[in-house]
């Protein structure tokens, strides 16, 4: 018996297509996820200067191989300002669940308000992943962020995924 194709599953497509761009990813440019990780570390953000050699040199790798994992970051990173540029202007022409909440919070409820997002945006995620039927199409687009440009309470705490 043949195996049914995930592209043809309305149940399973969405999942099946975010699973097969994490492949390729990973096959492309396996070193971009340890890339953005050196980023993320304090050592990083204290070195001088921060360039291609020092996180080569912190993962063992050339620096050619992190230019790609760089690109290949930039890519995803304008992907999500395409979504987000194109939730804005939708928001400005027709009716959307919108909402903004400005406020102050110690840097420990921060942190938990991301991991609360986290869950949600997994929830969300299987909720589609689990749905039978084509009949619309969402974007759901959402920033929670620390307006501190220094000593920002969610540079570890990394981003939701996409």
């Amino acid at each position: 018996m043949r195996k049914p194709d995930p592209e043809r599953l309305p149940s399973v497509r969405h999942a099946w297509r975010r699973l097969e761009r994490a492949r390729r990813r990973a096959h492309e440019k396996p070193w971009a996820r340890a890339v953005l990780r050196v980023l993320q570390l304090s050592d990083y953000r204290k070195a001088a200067p921060r360039d291609t050699r020092w996180i080569a040199d912190r993962l063992g790798i050339a620096p050619a191989e992190v230019e790609r994992g760089l690109i290949a970051l930039r890519r995803a990173h304008a992907l999500k300002l395409h979504w987000t540029n194109v939730a804005m202007k939708r928001a400005a022409e027709r009716p959307v669940s919108f909402g903004y909440s400005l406020f102050e919070v110690p840097r420990s409820a921060l942190r938990k308000l991301m991991a609360l997002h986290l869950d949600y945006v997994r929830a969300m995620q299987h909720i589609v992943s689990n749905s039978r039927g084509t009949e619309c199409i969402g974007l759901y687009c959402a920033q929670l962020l620390d307006l501190a440009s220094r000593d920002n309470a969610l540079a570890q705490g990394g981003a939701a995924e996409s």
